[in-house]
């Protein structure tokens, strides 16, 4: 797991869309908080996913390893979707 860099220290962002299993979207939004991994992340309704969560990331290497290793590692999770902030 990275760690979050801190607030205005060269750090990039990136929006992570989050598929669940049914009836554990709480669940894994509380894990992901636990685990340090996440800045904002709210809950959906109404779509396909399920989770909206932004993640602070200084390398490449630290985004893959967030959503391939402290995200989609978690066995509750379906499938992601990430997409990169250009601001």
């Amino acid at each position: 797991m990275t760690a979050k860099p801190e607030e205005g220290h060269g750090e990039k962002v990136a929006y992570v869309l989050i598929k669940t299993k049914v009836g554990k979207e709480k669940e894994v939004l509380s894990q992901l908080k636990r685990a340090g991994c996440v800045g904002e992340a709210s809950l959906l309704l109404g779509g396909y996913y399920d989770i909206l969560m932004k993640v602070s990331y200084r390398t490449q290497k630290d985004l893959k390893d967030t959503v391939a290793y402290s995200i989609r590692g978690n066995d509750d999770v379906l499938s992601t979707l990430t997409m990169i902030s250009l601001d």
